[in-house]
C-alpha cells in the first residue's frame, strides 16, 4: 500500500541519514585518512563545519530551506570538499532550484514511468543509471 511503501522511504532516508552522520565511527581508518585528505574532512570539528554552514542560512530569507538537519547539509559539505561558503552556495542553489521548479517537484515519484525510462537511457552527457 501507499502508507506502507511511504513508512518504508521514511525509514530508509532516516537510515541512509544516520550512516552518513556516523559514517566516520563506521570507516576503516584508511578511508578516514582519505576523506580528510581528500574533502578536508575533519571528524574533530565536523559539526562545527556542519553549523557553519546552517549559520549562512538567514543571510538568504528568500529560500526556504526545507532541511537543515546535520546529515543533509554533511552531503553538501562533502560535494566542496568542506569549503564551508561553497557548500552554503550548493545548498542554496539546490533549494532555490526547487523552490523555482515546484511542478517539478510536487508529485515526483521514482517509479513514474517517464523517470525510470529517463534513468535507464541516460541523461544528457552519457550517465546512465540501471533500475
Amino acid at each position: 500500500s501507499d502508507c506502507f511503501s511511504e513508512s518504508l522511504k521514511t525509514y530508509i532516508l532516516d537510515f541512509s541519514d544516520y550512516l552518513i552522520l556516523n559514517a566516520p565511527i563506521l570507516k576503516f581508518p584508511e578511508t578516514i585518512e582519505k576523506a580528510r585528505l581528500e574533502l578536508n574532512e575533519n571528524p574533530d570539528i565536523l559539526h562545527q563545519d556542519i553549523q557553519q554552514v546552517r549559520d549562512m542560512i538567514i543571510t538568504r530569507p528568500d529560500i526556504g530551506f526545507l532541511r537543515t538537519d546535520d546529515a543533509f547539509i554533511l552531503r553538501f559539505l562533502r560535494a566542496r570538499k568542506f569549503h564551508q561558503t561553497e557548500a552554503f552556495r550548493l545548498l542554496a542553489q539546490y533549494f532555490q532550484y526547487r523552490q523555482l521548479n515546484l511542478d517539478m517537484f510536487k508529485n515526483f515519484k521514482a517509479d513514474d514511468p517517464g523517470i525510470k525510462r529517463a534513468l535507464t537511457d541516460g541523461f544528457p552527457g552519457g550517465y546512465h543509471v540501471f533500475c
